[in-house]
């Protein structure tokens, strides 16, 4: 009896410790958000461009650190620097992250589970913390990219 009580204390400071985790990674891409969205109060368009450049570095440095502690822990997640197929970056973006929430683990069934109809128990390797956490970290990027390709559309053109 109290070795499943010290499992479910134990179950539930991991659980702890996983959240306390996820909202210090959410405080800094909030920070990063909000510098986003303060962009449009800097006039001076070479001002608003560099400021942009540095928020996107920011960001990239914030997904890079995620995906390092996600292949630290196992998870298969892509490189940068792996050659693209046909189609653009989102969508490898895209068929990566879903490879990622797609890792489980499943015992194999026995005969009598088989016979009696009953499946087997399926778990996600993947933590729904961590996962959560490169995702918004790959659209906060994009966004930030975008908002770059919008100011560069925006500027007046320059003369060499």
């Amino acid at each position: 009896m109290f070795d499943r009580q010290d499992r479910f204390e134990q179950k539930a400071a991991e659980q702890r410790l996983r959240h306390d985790a996820y909202c210090l990674v959410e405080a800094d891409a909030a920070s990063i958000t909000k510098r986003a969205a303060d962009l449009k109060l800097i006039l001076d368009p070479v001002q608003r461009r560099n400021a942009a450049l540095s928020l996107l570095e920011q960001a990239q440095a914030q997904a890079n650190a995620l995906r390092q502690v996600a292949r630290q822990k196992g998870y298969q997640v892509s490189q940068d620097d792996e050659p693209l197929g046909p189609g653009d970056y989102a969508t490898h973006s895209g068929e990566a992250l879903v490879s990622v929430a797609r890792d489980y683990t499943c015992p194999p069934q026995s005969v009598w589970a088989a016979l009696s109809d009953q499946f087997p128990d399926v778990h996600f390797t993947v933590d729904w913390f961590d996962l959560s956490s490169l995702i918004a970290a790959e659209i906060r990027y994009w966004r930030i990219a975008g908002i770059i390709q919008g100011l560069d559309f925006a500027s007046p053109p320059t003369r060499a």
